[in-house]
């Protein structure tokens, strides 16, 4: 999950003496007499102790670099190169918080050489889970300016060395592979620096020692040294193919967001034990209109993530669970609960405390109807892989049902993981408020991509859907398309995208924005879109779910036009991937529009099309005949669709199945607002009868008869809801007061910062009016729940009055900001 972003310190050394050896084009031994060393931006609390040339320990010569310092979250250590040059602010400023740029070697890399680097590092003090790594920075041209990307090496260190150890790499494959995957740009690379990092989850104390730092070109058929980067050995796991084998559509959220829990500071009298009971009060505010706004998006799933069962916690945290558990099993939807079970978040619990915390979990809720998996590790890197392994096959031992699923932030974790567990899940985000170094929405199917050719067998996606203020920006819609066809494109099987809801960011300025809904539940048009696309995906992608993965040439889409990403990598404009699915005679095919700007029409063609071979729209279940071995697509920005190709038997086959999901999903969720729409009060009769005369014409067979009574139902509904004098005033007065709450919280997100530049938050007048929406919030949400659990008797009066306090607010809060 998006992290707050690191500490950046920068060594600045004098110039390395030019070096003689040929092919050697960085030699730093840190022997120079008076080098000096800054530090150019820190947004973390940091302590340095010393980071400069030290006599203690030397690999050669008789001095090394030092680098001893406390951090919080993140560290990177410019090893190479030695400048006096001032640096140049991406964003922030110079002495603050913010990125900050060197224009370092500039050495271009070709691709018909080897570039060796080299160097020595002791480390003295240092975190299993915070492990000691080094990497480059490269930079390559963009229609923006110079983008720079920091790719590590595979080698990590993650405790005292003991000595002095050799880290040796040949970065030309290495940086290929791993800019391609993560969406970067190598044509024209160039090398700026060597680094060492450190990214730790807590407050930590770093010690180690760097020298002899050496870059050397070598030809490409000079032979090179083995890889001697250990691989965490993993045990074989099982597969389940009951989780593992089905396409999840859902969210990483949780269910008091929105809700009462951003405004009302937590019970922690009794520390995390009161915090969680307090949570479970909270959850009926809340929980019942997060689960029906999930259903009627055609969601069947929820992450969510922050620890729930760690091995210290008690009861109150099962209870917690428990009541999450519940709430999600009475409207259909499966849940992952944040385990946290092993070491890697506690290193002081014994594997034994571990093991009876998930005996203590399974025995509670592995049985339970509504668990999907366990999150068992937010974002694991490699250094912390056989943490993981291990709490993977101890969990999985004892609940051989559930999967326990870790996510992959980084290159290098896909790396380590995909190849090793049966379902990986991906939250890479590339979206970046900086243009020259935003990879765009492309950047999530490239890692998708990577994973699948390093033997990825179920992959599962955390799209971006959010911004921050610093580093990251929310996607437009058309970017979340691309990144869900993008991605299914590639072989992915799952959507869940980070994240559900937003905490108001003028309550909390760290808080991100641009989520899926508004703090009071106002969809923003990507939710929206996630519920068009809901009904078509989890009816037709179920086909792609264990299928072959045809060749590139398979299928392809014939467009000239090609689309440029921010870091100036070119991509075609659209693309279509085909796949065999296991038992039928057809091809699959996911055609998508790779542009986030244009509409395009353009002939898909398929390769090795038999006589009387037609196309079936897997969407609009509409089947057509193919022209000569082509069809034409006419897709919206950032668009997709899926068709199967074959023979009309085949096809009709398909097109049983997916309309038969579709009504089957449509039927349930109709069921489930029947349902609601009893305990307001309204006569369903109608509505009933339309979704009676679907699944009778489903049973004969009868598919488009089916879906159109569906569509009957559904306008049905809320002309009978409209219809119910008792409950649709009521309805109305909390929609319009939920709007005009989404439209307040833009106003004070826009003007109250707290910063000094607009309106501090303890300016008496701003505080006036934030304190009193804080009071019509609990309002809002109480009233909410009240109507979903109790029907809408005696709640008019308490709805109209709100809906005008809401009303009032907001005229004063325009006149005041000038709004």
């Amino acid at each position: 999950m998006p992290t707050t972003t690191r500490v950046l310190l920068l060594t600045l050394l004098p110039l390395a003496a030019t070096a003689q050896e040929p092919g050697l084009l960085v030699n730093e031994d840190f022997e120079a007499d008076t080098p000096r060393v800054q530090i150019h931006g820190s947004n973390q609390p940091c302590e340095v102790h010393l980071l400069g040339p030290s006599a203690e320990r030397a690999h050669s010569g008789k001095h090394s670099l030092k680098v001893d310092l406390t951090f919080l979250h993140g560290t990177d250590v410019m090893l190479s190169p030695r400048t006096d040059e001032t640096p140049g602010a991406e964003w922030g400023s110079v002495g603050g918080p913010g990125w900050f740029v060197f224009h370092g070697l500039g050495l271009p890399l070709r691709t018909d050489r080897h570039y060796l680097l080299s160097l020595y590092v002791w480390v003295e003090q240092a975190s299993p889970h915070n492990p000691v790594r080094f990497g480059v920075e490269t930079a390559t041209d963009s229609p923006y300016g110079v983008a720079r990307t920091q790719t590590p090496l595979p080698r990590e260190l993650p405790a005292a060395t003991g000595g002095w150890v050799k880290v040796e790499y040949e970065l030309t494959g290495l940086l290929l592979e791993r800019l391609e995957a993560a969406g970067a740009k190598v044509e024209g690379l160039r090398l700026d620096t060597i680094s060492l990092s450190c990214f730790a989850n807590t407050r930590l104390r770093l010690t180690a020692f760097v020298d002899d730092v050496q870059l050397r070109e070598l030809p490409l058929d000079a032979p090179l040294p083995a890889d001697e980067n250990p691989k965490t050995p993993a045990p074989e796991f099982r597969r389940i193919p009951a989780v593992e084998d089905r396409f999840v559509w859902g969210v990483y959220g949780d269910l008091y967001t929105p809700g009462p829990d951003w405004f009302t500071p937590l019970d922690r009298s009794e520390g995390q034990e009161g915090a969680r009971r307090d949570q479970v009060k909270r959850l009926p505010e809340s929980a019942d209109w997060i689960l029906l706004d999930l259903r009627r998006h055609y969601c069947d799933s929820l992450v969510q993530g922050g620890g729930m069962l760690f091995a210290t916690e008690g009861q109150a945290a099962r209870d917690y669970v428990k009541a999450c558990l519940d709430q999600c099993g009475e409207y259909g939807i499966s849940f992952a609960p944040s385990a946290y079970l092993t070491q890697h978040y506690i290193p002081d619990a014994t594997r034994e405390q571990c093991v009876s915390a998930m005996r203590t979990a399974v025995g509670q809720f592995g049985s339970h109807p509504a668990l999907l998996a366990w999150w068992l590790v937010d974002e694991p890197q490699p250094a912390t892989a056989a943490d993981y392994y291990w709490g993977k096959a101890a969990l999985e031992e004892l609940d051989p049902r559930h999967p326990a699923l870790c996510a992959c932030n980084s290159i290098s974790a896909i790396a380590e993981f995909a190849p090793t567990v049966p379902l990986l899940t991906l939250d890479l985000y590339p979206l970046g408020t900086v243009p020259k170094d935003d990879r765009g929405a492309w950047a999530v199917a490239d890692a998708v991509r990577y994973a699948r050719r390093l033997g990825g067998r179920r992959l599962w996606v955390l799209p971006q859907v959010f911004g921050h203020g610093g580093s990251w920006r929310a996607p437009s819609t058309a970017e979340v398309r691309l990144q869900l066809f993008g991605c299914l494109a590639e072989g992915a099987t799952g959507f869940l995208p980070y994240s559900y809801a937003d905490r108001p960011s003028w309550h909390n300025s760290a808080n991100e924005h641009g989520h899926l809904v508004d703090p009071y539940g106002n969809p923003t048009p990507a939710w929206e879109e996630m519920g068009r696309l809901g009904l078509h995906l989890r009816a037709a992608a179920p086909l792609l779910v264990g299928a072959e993965r045809l060749p590139d040439d398979a299928a392809g889409a014939r467009l000239g036009p090609t689309v440029v990403s921010g870091v100036g990598r070119v991509r075609p404009a659209a693309i279509t991937r085909a796949f065999a699915p296991p038992g039928r005679e057809l091809k699959v095919l996911v055609v998508h529009n790779n542009t986030t700007a244009y509409r395009y029409a353009f002939p898909v063609g398929v390769a090795g099309v038999k006589p009387g071979d037609r196309v079936l729209d897997l969407f609009s279940l509409r089947e057509f005949p193919l022209e000569g071995d082509a069809f034409v697509a006419s897709l919206g920005a950032g668009d997709g669709r899926l068709y199967a190709v074959g023979q009309p038997a085949a096809l009709a086959a398909a097109r049983a199945e997916v309309a038969g999901r579709q009504v089957v999903l449509q039927a349930d969720l109709l069921a489930l607002e029947v349902k609601l729409a009893r305990r307001m009060g309204t006569d369903t009769g109608p509505v009933e009868q339309s979704v009676a005369a679907a699944r009778g014409a489903a049973g004969k067979g009868a598919w488009e008869t089916a879906l159109a009574e569906l569509q009957t139902a559904f306008v049905r509904l809320p002309a009978q809801q409209r219809a119910n004098a008792a409950y649709w005033p009521v309805e109305e007065a909390v929609e319009r007061t939920r709007a005009e709450l989404g439209r307040l919280n833009v106003l004070l997100a826009a003007q109250v910062t707290g910063n000094g530049t607009d309106y501090p938050r303890d300016d008496p007048d701003v505080k006036a009016r934030t304190d009193r929406l804080v009071g019509l919030s609990g309002r809002f949400y109480k009233l909410q729940a009240q109507l979903l659990r109790q029907g809408p008797a005696g709640l008019l009066p308490a709805a109209i009055a709100l809906q005008s306090d809401v009303e009032d607010l907001a005229g004063s809060a325009r006149v005041f900001f000038g709004g």
